[in-house]
């Protein structure tokens, strides 16, 4: 799943300065179930644009915006306007572009990584969408997207106990080193 999280109220309010009439578009798939861009946050979304004197001019939570053949037709159907508030990931934004070139985009997400959803509210970035997949080398764990410093060939030397020397977040072993993982994984499957 394409894990996402909603731009400010203020970074929202900057890019819609000077547009008065926007269409505001979800989606049914990823950002539907990070609650960025399903009925719920298109119609919280509307509302607050029209707080702020905008002219609503249409809502949509388009079938999987990226997958032109389900979401088309939908894409098709949004009204000439100013703007459109994409409240999807950036592929998302950009399904409708694609479709729809003489529309203004506006992203109201952030895309943040590929991952997974264990529970409600926790995700996890498993997948850095890099292109140049090595799961059979690592064991199946990917070191660009869980090491901090995004290590391909293998630990940097500052792992101690087999907990990162760097965190994303700064803080020194607060999380397990990834190398030493697929170390394990590797040794324990025989790989």
């Amino acid at each position: 799943m394409i894990i996402m999280e909603p731009k400010s109220p203020e970074e929202v309010e900057e890019m819609l300065e000077g547009l008065e009439r926007v269409a505001v578009v979800g989606c049914s798939k990823c950002a539907k179930s990070n609650q960025v861009g399903g009925p719920e946050q298109v119609e919280a979304m509307a509302s607050r644009l029209e707080g702020m004197g905008k002219e609503v001019v249409g809502k949509a939570v388009l079938d999987g915006i990226c997958a032109l053949p389900n979401s088309g037709e939908g894409i098709d159907a949004i009204p000439p306007c100013h703007g459109v508030l994409v409240l999807a990931c950036g592929a998302g934004c950009q399904a409708i572009i694609h479709r729809r070139r003489e529309l203004r985009v506006l992203p109201g997400t952030n895309t943040l990584f590929l991952g997974i959803y264990p529970r409600k509210g926790e995700y996890l970035k498993r997948c850095a969408l890099c292109g140049d997949c090595i799961l059979h080398l690592t064991g199946g764990i990917c070191p660009l997207a869980r090491c901090p410093k995004g290590m391909v060939s293998g630990p940097c030397g500052d792992a101690t106990g087999g907990k990162c020397g760097l965190s994303r977040s700064g803080r020194a072993g607060e999380r397990d080193c990834v190398w030493v993982e697929i170390y394990q994984r590797r040794r324990k499957s025989g790989l």
